[in-house]
């Protein structure tokens, strides 16, 4: 019996709390559905409004990224040719700029003796054919050891044919002449 009794002490005390419990407190199905749908209107309307600023900023944006498109390749070409000139043909370069561009605006990192070092032969040849319409391997032999860059004619030519969407070779008589594509 007194378990009985302790079930009904407990209905007793249950039903006397539970119109507390199921009060305010206890959200309607309805009162949920339109938080959702209220935060769902507010979530739309922000979409819409960062979307109309997103397009607003869109041509800003894409000339940004075109202009650090570019500025990438100038600072490539900037190593590449500070690479071919070497330590000293590129202070030569840097004294002899009377703009101060040069001296302003080259970064000091990597060293002009590291971007020597890390270059292969073809990308020497590369620069050195960026400034002339066409040479011969002689004449590019001739401008690199006026550089300090030791090399050969059959160097050269093993890296043009491994290089072949780069380089084209014409042949003139017995002369082969050399120009990029």
């Amino acid at each position: 019996m007194r378990v009985q009794e302790r079930n009904v002490d407990a209905n007793n005390i249950l039903t006397s709390v539970a119109h507390l419990l199921h009060d305010a407190f206890v959200a309607r199905a309805q009162d949920v559905f339109n938080r959702i749908r209220d935060a769902l209107v507010l979530d739309a309307k922000r979409q819409r409004e960062l979307s109309s600023e997103m397009h607003k900023l869109a041509e800003a944006h894409n000339r940004y990224l075109a202009l650090e498109r570019e500025a990438k390749a100038h600072e490539d070409s900037a190593n590449a040719l500070k690479a071919f000139l070497g330590s000293t043909a590129f202070v030569h370069a840097m004294q002899t700029d009377t703009t101060d561009a040069i001296g302003e605006e080259m970064e000091i990192y990597p060293t002009v003796a590291d971007l020597r070092r890390d270059a292969p032969l073809w990308q020497h040849v590369q620069q050195y054919l960026r400034f002339v319409p066409e040479a011969q391997v002689a004449e590019i032999i001739a401008f690199l050891d006026w550089l300090d860059i030791e090399t050969s004619r059959q160097a050269i030519e093993s890296a043009v044919r491994a290089h072949p969407k780069v380089f084209a070779a014409r042949n003139s008589g017995r002369e082969k002449f050399l120009s990029l594509k």
